[in-house]
């Protein structure tokens, strides 16, 4: 649904399946229009646009479109397209048609009174196709873990209570063991590390009554999970190895604790390594939804929730978050003086507050994250401690008396 106003005050408006053939055809009405405006309002599908031969081909699926020409001086965008943010371009309730929209989205992409919304690279708008698979893959396996607990308790095997990881190594290779029904002696052979000194706890953890359909679905479900670990390996890979342009980012980013290497892959998927489109780190936290929305009447400035942004972005930040807390950083000292005061929902949404403008800054400065509270010539020093004193001594510098572990 489109409508054309040109300079005479005429308009013309056309309905257009939701094709991509359809939209195809689109450049070819907007030449015969001479139209200096396009503005674009994602609803069922996410724009994807490629320039060409001074026209805009647009391949969208389920999108109302609008074009509006002989701007006045002052108009948001003349000669090019707008991507307009929906939640600024709403209709009054009861007055919902097609039609209506997009003679409402005319006037307002006419006069200016539209917000753009953020639209990556066409690079990270396919690498957020498989950020997003992946993440149900991962909300997928921990649900399978989930099941395979409950299985396991409803067979009288309280293994969750004794282990730290229902599954870990040691912990999969029991299941692994009651799925082939071996007996408890056998299992208590496969514990690891500190877990051989509980064996008294596992033997009574273990002593269950499995069934036959017990071991069947624990087969199917524990099948399921090796699969679901495999397909998010290779989603792992293929993202990293995706984030070769963007690698100056993806190791700045790496610096801040709590962020490994896929999770910098995941965050630059989302935001880019562009920092301009945002402007400044208190939008960027705004986009995010990691700040208090605002809630003020009378002079009264009232507590507010946090605003309404991108949910994926945020999920990933609060991931972080909860992972850089439990390091021996600034960030870690920074949530232990909010849980004084807050509580760990809401600790970690600050954390992850923090964390999203230091992104920014880093990606704007294009400098590397240096915590006050890290000493990082220690660790460089005990990272490469022992290949310097190999190097001594193949060169005849290391004394012989010298002890290699104080040194170390």
């Amino acid at each position: 649904m489109a409508k054309i106003k040109v300079a005479h005050r005429a308009s013309m408006n056309w309905k257009t399946p939701q094709t991509q053939s359809a939209w195809v055809s689109l450049p070819f009405v907007l030449r015969r229009q001479a139209a200096q405006l396009l503005g674009v309002r994602a609803s069922s599908g996410r724009p994807g646009y490629t320039r060409g031969r001074a026209t805009i081909e647009i391949a969208v699926f389920g999108v109302l479109c609008t074009i509006a020409d002989s701007l006045p001086c002052g108009a948001f965008m003349l000669g090019g397209d707008a991507d307009l943010n929906h939640h600024f371009v709403k209709h009054v309730p009861g007055r919902k048609t097609d039609m209506n929209d997009s003679q409402w989205l005319a006037v307002l992409a006419r006069f200016g009174l539209v917000r753009g919304s953020f639209i990556p690279p066409q690079d990270l708008r396919e690498l957020r196709l498989l950020s997003r698979y992946r993440r149900k893959l991962a909300a997928m396996r921990a649900s399978e873990i989930n099941r395979l607990h409950k299985i396991l308790d409803d067979g009288g095997i309280k293994l969750g209570g004794v282990v730290s990881d229902i599954n870990g190594l040691s912990a999969r290779a029991m299941v692994t063991g009651l799925i082939e029904g071996k007996s408890i002696a056998a299992l208590l052979d496969m514990a690891r590390g500190r877990l051989k000194l509980r064996r008294e706890d596992l033997q009574a953890a273990l002593d269950g009554d499995l069934s036959a359909r017990h071991r069947y679905i624990l087969e199917h479900i524990h099948e399921h999970i090796e699969i679901l670990e495999r397909s998010l390996a290779k989603l792992d890979t293929y993202i990293l190895a995706a984030m070769a342009p963007y690698q100056w980012a993806h190791r700045l980013l790496q610096t801040i604790p709590g962020i490994d290497q896929i999770a910098s892959a995941l965050i630059l998927i989302e935001i880019g390594d562009d920092m301009t489109r945002f402007g400044n780190a208190d939008r960027i936290a705004a986009w995010a939804a990691l700040c208090p929305a605002n809630n003020q009447s009378a002079g009264k400035r009232k507590s507010g929730r946090i605003g309404k942004g991108s949910s994926v972005i945020r999920y990933i930040m609060c991931e972080c978050a909860n992972s850089a807390w439990k390091t021996r950083s600034s960030l870690a000292s920074k949530y232990k003086s909010l849980m004084v005061r807050k509580t760990h929902k809401k600790a970690i949404i600050a954390l992850a507050h923090k964390m999203i403008r230091l992104i920014f800054l880093l990606l704007t400065r294009k400098v590397a994250y240096h915590d006050p509270q890290i000493d990082y010539e220690a660790i460089s020093a005990k990272k490469n401690a022992p290949r310097w004193i190999k190097q001594l001594k193949v060169i005849g510098q290391w004394p012989d008396n010298a002890s290699t572990s104080a040194a170390t």
